[in-house]
């Protein structure tokens, strides 16, 4: 856990102790009450998701569009999916979740919805590359 942490750390930079406690601290563990654990790993695990469809609808893309167009997709994707946030929504109990819109200006709001509703369309057309289509 400790070499997670001190890699995570050191990616934000030169490794310093407040670096590592920060990191510590937004990493789940046995010092977090269970729900601040559960709400961290879900905060992760969405990321994870949001990395792991960026890379795979930039793999359709490119498919599509060849090597070259990587900033026409950046800007692309950013324009519509900004941030994990549609992704860790997704991890949130319904309590949560609806405390989580609720604190987000009208604007966020409505990137939120538009990035949930972009992102079939990346899963559809991910489906269609991985069947040949």
């Amino acid at each position: 856990m400790l070499n997670v942490i001190s890699t995570a750390s050191s990616s934000l930079g030169v490794p310093t102790d407040g670096k590592m406690a920060a990191a510590l601290q937004a990493t789940p563990n046995d010092q977090m009450t269970p729900q601040a654990a559960k709400a961290a790993t879900g905060m992760l695990l969405g990321l994870v998701d949001y990395k792991q469809a960026k890379a795979e609808a930039w793999q359709a893309y490119q498919a599509k569009n060849g090597p070259q167009s990587f900033n026409q997709f950046q800007t692309e994707w950013n324009k519509n999916v900004p941030n994990a946030a549609a992704f860790q929504l997704s991890y949130l109990p319904k309590a949560e979740q609806s405390k989580y819109i609720k604190s987000l200006s009208q604007d966020q709001q409505k990137q939120l919805v538009s990035a949930i509703n972009f992102l079939p369309s990346v899963q559809e057309k991910i489906r269609a590359m991985k069947n040949g289509g």
